[in-house]
């Protein structure tokens, strides 16, 4: 064999010691990474499922939340505005373009006329009237037993126009007069003429109700 030849032949070798070097080495490591990026795919998935899952759980309690109740027995007229919170119960008649606030409670067997404006968290109990045009500033509380807790109830009756102010109580089957002003805070225990304003405890007759309409003009074009 001639210097050539035998060259040739240790090239030869040295190439496939080469390879069959480069080959136990670099098999394996290829193996290892493909693995491991699809371990890493597989737990991306899984996490991102989870996520899916809990955020959907999440939606549906959300949904399931309850804003107000309204029964299906109460008759609601248009335009009618009921925030949340609020609760009506059966058999209750809430005129046209009434607005209720939130966390008002009005109970079954209540009357709202039209154009009735009811600030939050009011208590209306049954048997309660409730004429057109009135308004009703926030935590006003009506009552309906005079005796409790007594099986015989009565309700109480606002006319049209009149106006009760915030945190006000009245008494189990009191009426309050047409365009009658009932002070914040009062606690009216007997009747309302109309056409009056009434503060304290107990409310009495303070001055008519053409005095708080002046009252009430310059109050509003005072600067």
């Amino acid at each position: 064999m001639n210097i050539y030849n035998q060259n040739k032949l240790t090239e030869m070798k040295v190439k496939n010691k080469r390879g069959i070097k480069h080959s136990k080495k670099t098999k394996p490591n290829i193996k290892k990474v493909v693995s491991k990026s699809v371990s890493d795919k597989k737990l991306r998935s899984k996490d991102e499922g989870k996520k899916t899952i809990k955020q959907k759980k999440k939606n549906e309690q959300n949904n399931n939340l309850v804003t107000n109740y309204i029964s299906s027995k109460a008759k609601i007229g248009n335009n009618v505005k009921i925030w949340h919170f609020t609760y009506v119960g059966d058999n209750s008649i809430i005129g046209d373009n009434v607005m209720i606030g939130s966390l008002v409670h009005i109970d079954y067997n209540v009357k709202i006329g039209e154009n009735t404006r009811i600030e939050g968290s009011v208590y209306i109990p049954p048997l309660t009237t409730i004429g057109k045009n009135v308004f009703i500033g926030p935590g006003a509380t009506f009552t309906n037993d005079p005796y409790p807790m007594s099986p015989k109830m009565i309700g109480t009756i606002v006319q049209d126009g009149a106006i009760i102010a915030a945190r006000s109580v009245i008494k189990p089957g009191v009426t309050i007069g047409k365009n009658a002003v009932v002070g914040m805070g009062s606690i009216v225990t007997k009747d309302v003429p109309e056409e009056t304003v009434v503060i304290g405890h107990p409310a009495r007759i303070a001055y008519s109700k053409k005095e708080y309409d002046m009252k009430k003009l310059k109050w509003e074009s005072d600067n």
